[in-house]
């Protein structure tokens, strides 16, 4: 996943695959390249992958180092296989060919949506009935903790948490819900990955890259996020470890009761929280 091989790329790999030695000593010149390019922009090491004995990684080794000090300024110039129309951070120096310190000047395609209903009534719910301290937080807490069954909460809370949930979210019961770190997207039923953490990568003009899935929903996240101002916060995303233990109880009395990963942050706060 996120590993794109261009046409014209795949073509050169086909065109020296078609030399006497199976394109050998044009592919261990291109390894050493891209090291000398590395190199050039300060890196202090590389990872050489598909190399498979020492006289190969020797052989690269020595290569590189017969090249002199700027040739890794026109290698990067050559060693070039975006996909057309490729976005950039950075705008291209006219001169290098590099990126230059300037901003990227092209503006994304993508125009930042809030998505609706379904969002503005999910931001209100979270609001009132899931931050600490406020009146139907408390409330829910003492009420699943006197309830019969403490992970489940009363019978008739738990009908309309399923209800509700499998009709806007198409809930899977995971118990451990994620659904405010990701804009209130669900993992569980709408990522073929169930990523929790992070974009995996492999997207293409925002289309998860899964057969039967459509928008990725870490950029849906992103477009949700944007609209609203906050998508800065993505970057104050840590890593959510999903308590399987949970699973098939009510992530409502989870979330009250402090057992979900949630409390676990709260419990837990980031360096950057602890400062303010």
């Amino acid at each position: 996943p996120g590993v794109v091989v261009t046409k014209e790329l795949m073509d050169l790999c086909l065109s020296q695959g078609q030399s006497a030695d199976a394109g050998r000593a044009f592919f261990l010149e291109f390894a050493a390249k891209q090291m000398a390019v590395f190199r050039g922009l300060g890196y202090r090491g590389a990872y050489l992958g598909g190399v498979h004995d020492v006289a190969s990684i020797e052989r690269i080794l020595e290569i590189e180092h017969t090249f002199s000090a700027d040739d890794w300024k026109q290698f990067a110039r050559e060693i070039r296989f975006s996909r057309p129309a490729e976005y950039y951070q950075y705008d291209e120096d006219p001169v290098s060919g590099l990126a230059s310190p300037r901003m990227g000047s092209t503006p994304s395609k993508l125009k930042s949506k809030g998505e609706g209903f379904i969002y503005g009534l999910s931001k209100l719910t979270h609001d009132v009935m899931f931050t600490s301290g406020r009146t139907l937080s408390n409330w829910g807490a003492e009420v699943c903790r006197k309830s019969n069954d403490p992970h489940q909460g009363p019978a008739s809370m738990r009908a309309l948490e399923r209800v509700s949930k499998s009709i806007l979210y198409s809930c899977k019961d995971c118990g451990d819900c994620s659904l405010p770190d990701i804009a209130f997207l669900c993992p569980e039923s709408q990522c073929a990955k169930n990523q929790r953490n992070g974009p995996c990568g492999g997207t293409h003009d925002g289309n998860c890259e899964v057969e039967g899935f459509a928008d990725c929903i870490w950029l849906r996240a992103y477009e949700r996020l944007k609209h609203d101002g906050k998508e800065q916060s993505l970057l104050d995303h840590s890593p959510v470890i999903q308590d399987q233990a949970l699973r098939g109880t009510s992530s409502w009395a989870n979330n009250w009761l402090g057992r979900d990963h949630a409390a676990s942050r709260m419990k837990n706060p980031k360096a950057s929280e602890l400062e303010k």
